[in-house]
């Protein structure tokens, strides 16, 4: 809801049932087209400006991921790091292709000057023998698609889009795993055998702990019959979760029918 304060005479914004930021127009005491007109005439290097840069970046990080969340890049689950929001986790399931059953894990890495930036970074952490992924670094070679970064074009999703799609579309060109590429393109039938050993070992350390301590890092865990078999059961029939025997305006409304205050409903 919003009122006036007294002591600036600024709106000011409270929060009402609602998880969302709100984020008032302004982080002190002037408004932001105060500023802006200030910094123009007498701030030609926006230093004004600096309190309103981890706004903008919180809320491009915010949008991408929406983004991200839309295109449901097939076997790829993500998730920003709980410590910081340019650190995102990542985990790939190949489906198809020489890599098939491969489960690799890896970390894009946004520039702390996103979207003004030059490109993120993919770092695997799995042992992949791809050609376009640096053996020791574990570092994609994300610039043989993105070789600038323009904000006005690019998103985060294609960045994830184009590491998932490297796995199903062998590219050779401007490699930085030469002993991969050397096989690859001089005996197919050794390559094949090397992948078939990283997609193994892959497999193999699926349930190993995360190789970063986040909460928001991705883990797995064997199947339990006791954790996992309702919700097993649940998917296999095809049916809806459990409702709850509320009613829905009970659900979601404590204002009592024709009033604007709040928690004026009775309980009932």
């Amino acid at each position: 809801m919003a009122g006036t304060s007294k002591e600036s005479g600024e709106p000011e914004l409270k929060r009402q049932g609602s998880l969302r930021r709100v984020v008032p127009s302004l982080p002190g005491s002037e408004s932001m087209l105060k500023l802006l007109s200030r910094s123009h005439i007498s701030q030609p290097n926006n230093v004004q400006l600096k309190p309103f840069n981890s706004f903008f970046l919180e809320y491009s990080i915010i949008s991408e991921f929406n983004i991200v969340a839309r295109h449901k890049i097939p076997g790829l689950y993500t998730a920003p790091s709980a410590a910081s929001p340019l650190e995102w986790y990542a985990v790939l399931f190949i489906r198809s292709g020489p890599y098939e059953g491969a489960i690799f894990r890896f970390t894009m890495l946004i520039p702390e000057t996103f979207p003004d930036s030059t490109t993120p970074k993919v770092i695997f952490q799995s042992d992949t023998f791809h050609p376009q992924i640096d053996k020791d670094s574990g570092e994609l070679n994300i610039r043989e698609k993105f070789p600038e970064w323009r904000k006005d074009l690019n998103h985060l999703w294609q960045v994830l889009d184009y590491t998932q799609s490297i796995f199903y579309n062998i590219e050779t060109k401007n490699a930085v795993n030469l002993e991969s590429t050397n096989l690859f393109e001089t005996d197919l039938e050794t390559w094949k055998l090397r992948i078939s050993a990283c997609v193994d070992v892959s497999k193999a350390k699926i349930f190993d702990p995360p190789p970063v301590d986040d909460s928001n890092c991705l883990k797995f865990s064997p199947y339990s019959e006791e954790v996992h078999g309702t919700t097993k059961k649940t998917i296999s029939a095809g049916l809806e979760p459990r409702e709850s025997s509320m009613k829905p305006a009970q659900k979601i409304s404590w204002v009592q029918p024709g009033s604007l205050q709040p928690l004026s409903r009775p309980n009932s």
